[in-house]
């Protein structure tokens, strides 16, 4: 929210959805937003019991699902137009162009799912059912409300995955089944750029949106230095600096005094050891991780 106001001149309207309680600090961070930027805020308390037995993973919880239902909802509060966005997105251009798309009789608005193996995403989309390969992330969705409401796409999406349709992606295969035919499909990846995205497709004159996609999030310790002493050089060498204008914008919003995660598992114990502490030469505390590392693995 905060790179997106950060970005926009025109006044913004968030609408959040979530299932749990509102801290005090939170809420006093969400009017800190809205006071500083003259936006709204307006959050929807979502029962999520029905939709529980559809299951997340360790790293996409069940939330993923709150985008089937949060049209509908949007629809009859009035939201004709509706842009969703997964929280592990960032702004970095003006998102108000995005709302004079003509979407025409299209329910969506959709970009490309970036991926370095092709052929098997084309045999992924067959073996789900889909009559083409125009297969999108669904972490970015312009979506016409009352068109989505009509068709009624999130409840056959909700039924292709009660029907295990799709068992590899939490909500995104049964969302592009439900879709097919009805979105307008973006090639290029400015609007959603992943960290799929390789450096021949990368238009940072051009890109709107960072979606750090993947275990590698910009709120782990470990990646607490890329694009300061810590980069990969090869086809995603492009992403590195972004996980700086991440901090920025987490240094600079009313959530700055939130920490990075500590490591969850072997595989992270040891990022934080290679991609942390020892290019930052605490070779003390990468030693320490390391063995950490080793422990979880025994």
């Amino acid at each position: 929210m905060y790179s997106i106001l950060k970005n926009t001149n025109k006044t913004c309207i968030f609408h959040l959805f979530f299932n749990g309680e509102l801290s005090g600090k939170d809420e006093e961070r969400l009017q800190l937003l809205c006071k500083s930027f003259s936006c709204q805020i307006i959050i929807y308390w979502i029962d999520d019991s029905d939709i529980r037995r559809l299951r997340g993973t360790n790293e996409i919880t069940i939330t993923a699902f709150y985008r089937l239902i949060a049209p509908y909802i949007l629809y009859e509060k009035g939201v004709d137009t509706c842009l969703y966005l997964d929280t592990d997105i960032i702004c970095v251009k003006d998102v108000s162009p995005l709302f004079f798309l003509d979407l025409k009789d299209k329910v969506a608005y959709v970009v490309k799912s970036s991926t370095s193996h092709p052929k098997e995403m084309d045999q992924y989309c067959k073996s789900i059912g889909m009559h083409d390969n125009k297969f999108f992330n669904s972490g970015m969705l312009l979506i016409n409300t009352e068109l989505y409401s009509v068709n009624d796409i999130g409840k056959k999406a909700i039924k292709f995955k009660l029907n295990k349709v799709d068992t590899r992606y939490v909500d995104q295969g049964v969302l592009n089944i439900a879709l097919e035919g009805k979105i307008l499909y973006d090639l290029n990846s400015s609007n959603n750029c992943t960290m799929s995205v390789q450096n021949s497709e990368f238009h940072q004159q051009e890109v709107r949106f960072i979606h750090f996609t993947g275990t590698k999030k910009p709120w782990k310790l470990y990646t607490a230095c890329w694009g300061d002493t810590y980069a990969e050089k090869g086809r995603y060498s492009w992403k590195f600096q972004y996980y700086k204008v991440w901090r920025n914008y987490h240094d600079a919003s009313p959530w700055k005094d939130i920490p990075f995660k500590m490591p969850q598992n072997a595989t992270e114990w040891r990022y934080l050891a290679k991609m942390y502490y020892f290019p930052q030469k605490q070779y003390i505390k990468g030693i320490q991780a390391y063995i950490k590392y080793l422990k979880y693995k025994l």
